[in-house]
């Protein structure tokens, strides 16, 4: 579970720029947004970590 919870935080803004690219609006206030959906962030995680370096154009 910590390991869920640490990928969820790790992951919270590309989840706020999703958000916010498919036309949410989030108080100034507002923190980050995170998905705790055990067994989802996985795969979205080490491609981040291992695609995301790379910087594809």
């Amino acid at each position: 579970m910590g390991l869920i919870l640490l990928m969820g935080t790790d992951l919270a803004p590309l989840f706020r720029k999703t958000g916010e690219m498919a036309g949410l609006s989030f108080p100034e206030s507002y923190g980050e947004v995170l998905s705790l959906e055990a067994g989802s962030q996985e795969e979205p995680w080490l491609l981040g970590r291992v695609i995301g370096p790379v910087n594809v154009p």
